[in-house]
């Protein structure tokens, strides 16, 4: 398995799980990593379900939304679904702005619901 500098990877209840390590996504060269990081991961491992959980970050820039939005791509194009999960209020208040939560991208609470969110679709 690759080593990952700005994401840690597990599971639960067997779904992948990515924590985004960063507490800041406003930096051009610290997106593109994470960004490149996160296609990585997805095109090794292409997941059914994953979760990108946020639960250290406190801030994002529009730029952070797209690479959100590419990810989401990556794991449709293998048949998969995306949630994201532990936002803060100001980090969530960003997707919702762009009417983003709850259309392309699909926020939850906590890694457990978001899991839950999963099984209610199957």
């Amino acid at each position: 398995m690759a080593t990952f500098k700005n994401i840690r990877t597990s599971a639960s209840e067997g779904v992948p799980v990515v924590f985004l390590t960063s507490s800041k996504f406003i930096d051009r060269e610290l997106i593109q990593q994470t960004q490149q990081e996160l296609i990585a991961f997805i095109q090794s491992t292409k997941p059914a379900r994953l979760v990108i959980n946020f639960k250290d970050v406190e801030a994002i820039s529009s730029e952070f939304i797209t690479t959100m939005l590419r990810c989401s791509d990556y794991v449709q194009s293998e048949n998969g679904e995306l949630r994201l999960c532990n936002m803060t209020p100001m980090v969530r208040m960003a997707f919702q702005v762009t009417n983003l939560d709850g259309t392309l991208l699909h926020i939850m609470d906590s890694t457990p619901k978001a899991i839950l969110s999963f099984k209610k679709k199957k």
